[in-house]
């Protein structure tokens, strides 16, 4: 015999599902190959605006595992497609995160490190489409934290950005605009 205390009732018969609705992921995120990478999650607000956390791996990581690279969108409001991973362009000592260029408040990145990280690079207009960057990356002014392992820093709009060593951009090692598929 169950013991139900009386503020509760037992209803016997099934209760009517809602019928799934369809719903498009706002965020997009593939390693510079194609191949989809990586977990996200959403935290949606009351006037439309998401913070998106977005890691090239499961968001629970594991102890011993390589630092991750991850992003957090801030007050996002559109679709973004993202591409994250290792570009083999010289001068470049992080991970690459490139990102279609939508409105949002701003956006914390943490990069993977490969080497040592003299300054952050931009690539002003970096084609997603083709995995290119069309205006070559340039050295920016954006204060960082080397965290051991990965670097942390804040933009305020996407295109594309690294860590870099201390090589200026665009001289004779390449750091020019490149295709980068096939890597």
């Amino acid at each position: 015999s169950l013991d139900v205390p009386d503020a509760l009732t037992l209803i016997d018969e099934p209760v009517p599902m809602k019928a799934p609705r369809s719903v498009t992921a706002p965020i997009t995120v593939t390693d510079f190959t194609g191949e989809a990478i990586g977990s996200y999650r959403i935290e949606e607000f009351p006037d439309g605006s998401r913070d998106i956390e977005v890691t090239d791996q499961p968001m629970v990581i594991e102890e011993g595992v390589v630092p991750e690279t991850r992003v957090r969108l801030i007050g996002v409001r559109d679709q973004v497609t993202m591409r994250m991973g290792r570009l083999e362009t010289s001068g470049l000592s992080t991970d690459v995160v490139a990102a279609s260029a939508v409105p949002m408040a701003g956006a914390r990145i943490t990069a993977r490190t490969y080497g040592p990280v003299a300054y952050i690079a931009v690539c002003e207009e970096f084609d997603l489409e083709a995995n290119v960057c069309v205006s070559g990356f340039t050295p920016t002014a954006i204060p960082f934290t080397d965290n051991g392992g990965s670097v942390t820093f804040f933009v305020e709009h996407f295109s594309a950005y690294a860590g870099a060593a201390g090589s200026e951009p665009n001289d004779e090692e390449g750091f020019a605009p490149q295709d980068v598929n096939g890597l």
